[in-house]
């Protein structure tokens, strides 16, 4: 069994091996107590990570294990995540990581991916990412809801990249209470219009006419994004809908970006600031009156 005689030694060996810069006593390697020590080995110092110990254990060691002390160490970083102390429980989430997305370390990732503890939360989210398990629609748009850190953002940019497949999804999150939860999907949404994804419009157009100022804002670039196509629908349903002032600064938005400009000129003096009035919507019902002309 394994047991640690000195810091310094311990991390000067592991380095020398994973370097071979020189010949050193082999590592036993195949030792789950001697796993724990590097999970256990402090890489950080008053909050800050060590670059140099952090090349010695996690990078540049798992290169040189053969399978057995592979599956040693996956195990002993299992262990040490189910209890140990929150640097080990990272570290060991890192060395997962340096294995990549295989099928044994994905199961591991979607365990760990909403961790309190966003140093072991993120490294599981990124193997999720590179991994794309079957059931990435579903986890993404879980941890959109569910987190509140970088993991929020990562889902995100994943979910915007899926397409229609994730349609379904935020759809269902335009309606959470939460306006944050809506915004997050609208801004998906925003994202996939901004590659010209028409089947996000009558979303776009339901957000545009949310209760929250920032979700119709970012509903309003999406619509924007659309281009021509979206103008018609985005006008009749003002016209449909009744005005709040999260809509008419919405519609403002819109109608200072939106094409043909000429059109929509009377429509953007109309909506500035955010009083309700008869005017805006006389300026509405002229511009689609015009873009209906214009064929």
């Amino acid at each position: 069994m394994f047991r640690r005689t000195h810091h310094g030694r311990f991390y000067n060996d592991i380095h020398a091996f994973a370097t071979g810069s020189s010949d050193v006593t082999q590592l036993p390697l195949e030792d789950g107590d001697f796993w724990r020590e590097v999970f256990e080995y402090p890489v950080e110092v008053e909050g800050r990570r060590n670059p140099a110990v952090t090349v010695g254990i996690e990078g540049l060691l798992h290169e040189r294990l053969d399978l057995t002390a592979m599956e040693v160490r996956r195990s002993t970083a299992i262990q040490v995540l189910d209890g140990g102390e929150p640097p080990a429980r990272r570290q060991a989430m890192r060395c997962l990581a340096a294995e990549g997305p295989t099928t044994e370390v994905l199961a591991v990732a979607r365990r760990w991916a909403f961790d309190p503890d966003i140093g072991v939360g993120e490294p599981a989210v990124n193997l999720l990412v590179e991994g794309r398990p079957d059931d990435s629609v579903d986890l993404f748009l879980s941890m959109l809801r569910r987190t509140d850190d970088v993991r929020a953002t990562m889902a995100g940019d994943v979910i915007s990249q899926m397409g229609e497949e994730a349609l379904p999804g935020l759809v269902e999150m335009l309606d959470d209470r939460d306006a944050t939860i809506r915004w997050r999907a609208t801004r998906c949404l925003t994202r996939m219009a901004e590659e010209g994804k028409q089947y996000t419009l009558e979303p776009l157009i339901e957000a545009f006419h949310d209760d929250s100022p920032s979700v119709a804002q970012v509903a309003a670039d999406g619509l924007v994004a659309l281009g021509s196509r979206a103008a018609i629908p985005t006008l009749r349903s003002v016209l449909r809908a009744p005005l709040t002032e999260s809509t008419i600064k919405a519609l403002h938005s819109f109608s200072l970006h939106a094409a043909p400009s000429a059109v929509f000129q009377p429509v953007a003096r109309a909506t500035i600031g955010s009083a309700v009035s008869s005017s805006t919507l006389t300026a509405v019902d002229k511009a689609l009156e015009n873009l209906e002309t214009q064929g």
